[in-house]
C-alpha cells in the first residue's frame, strides 16, 4: 500500500489523505534476517497474492470466511458492549485463553447467527434488543445487587462527555461555544478534539487522532489530556 498525506485524519491535517495499492512494491523485511516478510493472517497461513492483486481485498476475504469465527466474535462483543454496559469479553479487546467470555456459547451463538446473516449490524442489533436480557431493569434487586458480569440486571452507563455538555447547557439554560463552528453548535456535533473544551476533556472525548479514533475513556479525570 501507498499513502499520500500527513497520516492523519483530513480535519485535522487540512488536506487529502490517499491509500492507494502499488502492484509488486510490496518489501518488507524481516528485522533479523532481512528476507521480505510474506502475508500472513492472524492465527492463519502464510498466503499466496499475486503482484497484480490488492492484498486487501485477501484480507477482507480471510476475515468473512464462515469458518473463521474471530471477527464476528469480535464484532458482536463490541456491539454487546455498547449496548450492554459490558463486552461478553471485557475489556472488549481482550481475547485471550486466559481472559474467558462471561457465556462463551451466548458468544458463539451471536457469532454464528451474525455471519448466517451475512454481518448484517442491524441485525445483529435487533436481535440483541428483543432480548429478555436487554429489557431487564437497571434497578437492582436483594439477588443480583452484586452482579457486575452475568447480566442479571441492565448496568446503567454514564452519558458520553459530549451529551452530558449538551444536557448541562439545556439545564441551566446557557449555551457553549466552540472555535469554527456556528452560533448554536451542540457539543455532539463537534468534529475534533482539539476544539477546546476543559469539561469534554474532564469527561473523556476521544481522541481523534489516536487509534482506534473512537476510544474513549470512561473515567472523569480533573487533568487535562496532553494533545501535542
Amino acid at each position: 500500500m501507498k499513502r499520500k498525506g500527513q497520516g492523519i485524519s483530513a480535519p485535522i491535517s487540512g488536506e487529502p489523505e490517499y491509500w492507494w495499492f502499488a502492484p509488486g512494491e510490496a518489501n518488507i523485511p524481516h528485522p533479523v534476517t532481512n528476507e521480505p516478510l510474506k502475508p500472513k493472517a492472524p492465527a492463519a497461513e502464510q498466503v499466496a497474492i499475486p503482484a497484480n492483486q490488492d492484498p486487501r481485498t485477501v484480507l477482507v476475504d480471510w476475515m468473512v470466511r464462515p469458518e473463521n469465527p474471530l471477527f464476528a466474535r469480535a464484532t458482536v462483543n463490541r456491539v454487546w458492549q455498547v449496548l450492554m454496559g459490558r463486552g461478553i469479553v471485557e475489556p472488549v479487546d481482550d481475547f485471550r485463553a486466559s481472559n474467558p467470555p462471561s457465556n462463551g456459547p451466548l458468544l458463539d451463538w451471536l457469532a454464528r447467527d451474525f455471519v448466517a446473516h451475512k454481518f448484517d449490524l442491524k441485525h445483529l442489533m435487533r436481535t440483541i434488543m428483543r432480548s429478555q436480557v436487554y429489557q431487564l431493569s437497571s434497578l437492582p434487586n436483594e439477588t443480583n445487587l452484586a452482579d457486575t458480569r452475568n447480566y442479571s440486571r441492565a448496568y446503567r452507563k454514564r452519558l458520553p462527555a459530549e451529551v452530558l455538555l449538551d444536557a448541562v447547557s439545556d439545564v441551566t439554560q446557557t449555551s457553549e461555544t466552540f472555535t469554527s463552528t456556528p452560533a448554536g453548535t451542540l457539543a455532539k456535533q463537534t468534529w475534533n478534539h482539539k476544539l477546546q473544551s476543559e469539561f469534554m476533556d474532564a469527561f473523556g472525548r476521544p481522541n481523534a487522532s489516536a487509534e482506534c479514533p473512537c476510544e474513549r475513556d470512561a473515567r472523569p479525570s480533573v487533568f487535562k489530556p496532553c494533545t501535542s
